[in-house]
């Protein structure tokens, strides 16, 4: 009866036998697309997922159920086509060319060459759905580098049109091509090949525990065959990309691997990468800040030793919470102005990053903002010269690069090479602007000096947005700018537009740029230029229901203040391309940030006094999961196949009849 079947009824079957098989083993892909892009490119970077069960149970906690079947839609797509079109091609081919495999060493090869050629078309039709199910399993996680904020399968759909055309919906396909390629030939060859060889040889009935032996022999064999073509496929639908097109990591999968094989290596990890007791410790200053404490939450991660100094060692208390705190040391009642007062927290690190510097909005004077900027960082550097310090990450601000009142034209594109000039800011009096001008200033004067043993690299993050760390006492001070958005107090919206950046991205800039040899560089790191009313209308998707309508819908009559190139509500050009190439760093949308510190403010229990009340890896990565996603949905498959198969037959036979 099997023969009755056409080609067409083979193709329905199997996608929807593929379908079923993907609701139950989703999960597994999420993790294994998860374990393939975190540490991308970083030969020793931190690791958020330590294994298939860890990363499962981390999953299951942050994101719930609907972390854990991430785009099962775009799944359901990929399956229907791609396993439909694979079987069916395969089913014909077979029959076109008389190839019955097992039957001969012969038949064996030619129907791996007929699976490699089914499946190549399969990649072909399916390649849209591959991509958009990989974009949107890597979202939604800090702890992957890139992320789509596609909402929507059919908004996603709609924007890669709009903005890549149909090109976009084929990216990656010269990976994708062969990894079904790959997949195919030897998945349905050696499942059929072992069926046959077990009905042969063992001489025991078809049936259900057949197909679930030769199905899980057949997905070893998958696993080993797709996995270096598949993890080059979902890093190239995921990377970023420039208006024309082209990756900003990868220009093509020869470079994807080559790259790959020089930052990680062949072998899949599982573990996160563990610091021998013999590396030497890291120290951040003001570890209590928004900033600081990240710069320490990602340390800890990658299993460093951390010192961290601070003024208040209540206001640090928070971070003993962290994950691997045992190995981080607070130093209280450290003082930017006392000399010496850095020297515990410094002797023996190799690496400081300085991120410790008074933060106002407006107010303030000369004596209260540059003097503890400048002086601090004067004694901070001469404790890490004096120390033998070799790497020095220091924080100073967008302040320093573009603010000059207009002096420059509203279409001028701001880079690292630019600086606020010195005497406009002292006209102005602009003290917090010219407080960061000065310590870099000095920062870079005292680099240069003879004997100095560290190389300085300088990071001018814009406003910071993003998560607060769970339990942290304080708001600090860019964040208090949304408050108003939330709490109803602001009326208006600002008419203006401003430059904002993920904490995130920040630390992790840090972090890579003491790690690595970048010396003598200034970084700009800007993730995104928005309109006040974008902001809220982030905001007010963010929040709860009923929090909603304290979000002002009214934009303010008044333009807000133009201290840089153009004046508002014109958006600062800039070019961060530096950032992106050298540290590796994957700028989040404003809506992003805005989204997670909106959520992180409710989660901490914000209010309006600016006061938080806290509620009481390599090629193979990710290969293990891969394995345990494919040899049960392999078993699946093709359980439901032949289940749909004898339902169909039946049918057609109580119909002849």
């Amino acid at each position: 009866m099997a023969g009755s079947r056409s080609q067409g009824a083979e193709f329905v079957l199997a996608g929807l036998a593929a379908c079923g098989a993907i609701t139950l083993t989703n999960p597994i892909d999420v993790v294994k697309t998860r374990l393939q892009l975190q540490g991308e490119l970083a030969a020793a970077g931190g690791k958020a997922y330590t294994g298939i069960g860890q990363a499962l149970l981390r999953i299951s906690r942050k994101e719930g159920l609907r972390g854990l079947q991430r785009g099962l839609s775009a799944a359901y797509l990929l399956q229907f086509s791609n396993v439909g079109c694979r079987f069916g091609a395969y089913g014909s081919l077979k029959q076109l060319f008389g190839v019955k495999p097992g039957a001969s060493a012969t038949d064996s090869l030619s129907s791996m060459l007929l699976g490699a050629a089914s499946g190549s078309l399969a990649a072909i039709v399916s390649n849209p759905f591959f991509l958009l199910k990989s974009r949107f399993q890597a979202a939604g996680s800090e702890d992957v580098l890139h992320q789509h904020s596609h909402l929507s399968l059919r908004k996603a759909f709609r924007e890669i049109g709009q903005l890549q055309g149909f090109r976009g919906y084929y990216r990656g396909l010269t990976a994708f091509v062969p990894r079904v390629a790959a997949a195919t030939s030897v998945q349905l060859s050696t499942y059929d090949i072992s069926k046959e060889c077990i009905l042969r040889y063992v001489q025991v009935k078809d049936g259900v525990a057949i197909h679930f032996v030769a199905s899980l022999l057949s997905g070893v064999a998958v696993t080993m065959a797709m996995q270096p073509f598949d993890i080059v496929a979902v890093r190239l639908m995921n990377q970023p990309h420039k208006e024309c097109g082209s990756g900003l990591l990868y220009s093509g999968p020869v470079d994807c691997l080559k790259q790959m094989l020089e930052a990680e290596g062949v072998l899949f990890s599982l573990t996160h990468h563990v610091m021998s007791a013999s590396d030497p410790p890291w120290c951040v200053t003001g570890g209590s800040g928004f900033l600081g404490s990240w710069c320490v939450k990602l340390l800890l991660e990658e299993g460093h030793t951390v010192r961290t100094t601070t003024r208040s060692a209540e206001k640090a208390a928070y971070l003993k919470s962290l994950p691997g705190s045992e190995r981080l040391t607070i130093l209280d009642g450290v003082d930017l102005l006392t000399p010496g007062a850095f020297d515990d927290a410094i002797r023996g690190c190799s690496c400081v990053l300085h991120t410790a510097s008074p933060f106002y909005f407006k107010g303030g004077s000369e004596e209260k903002l540059v003097t503890p900027a400048v002086e601090g960082t004067r004694n901070v550097l001469n404790c890490c010269r004096r120390l033998g310090v070799k790497k020095v990450a220091l924080t100073s601000s967008t302040a320093s690069v573009y603010t000059n009142y207009g002096k420059l034209p509203a279409d001028h594109v701001y880079t690292a090479e630019d600086f606020s000039p010195e005497d406009v800011l002292r006209e102005k009096e602009n003290w917090y602007c010219l407080s960061k001008l000065l310590a870099e200033q000095l920062a870079w004067s005292m680099s240069k000096e003879s004997g100095c043993p560290f190389d300085l690299t300088v990071l001018t993050p814009t406003l910071i947005w993003g998560p607060m760390l769970p339990g942290q006492p304080h708001m600090n001070t860019s964040a208090s700018s949304l408050v108003g958005y939330m709490d109803g107090s602001l009326k208006v919206i600002e008419n203006a537009c401003k430059t904002v950046v993920d904490v995130r991205d920040v630390a992790k800039a840090h972090i890579e740029a003491a790690r690595n040899d970048l010396g003598g560089q200034r970084f700009l790191l800007i993730g995104g230029s928005p309109h006040f009313t974008a902001v809220a209308e982030y905001v007010r998707e963010a929040l709860p229901g009923a929090l909603q309508a304290n979000v002002p819908s009214e934009l303010s009559s008044e333009l807000g203040p133009a201290v840089m190139g153009p004046a508002p509500p014109l958006p600062v050009l800039y070019d961060v391309s530096p950032a992106e190439r050298l540290l590796g760093i994957r700028f989040k949308t404003a809506q992003e940030q805005v989204e997670a510190m909106v959520k992180s403010m409710l989660d901490n229990g914000f209010q309006r006094s600016d006061q938080y009340v806290p509620d009481k890896f390599g090629l193979y990565k990710g290969a293990a999961a891969n394995y345990v996603r494919f040899g049960p949905y392999c078993t699946l498959t093709f359980v439901f196949l032949e289940q749909l198969r004898l339902a169909w037959d039946r049918g057609v036979s109580a119909a002849a009849c």
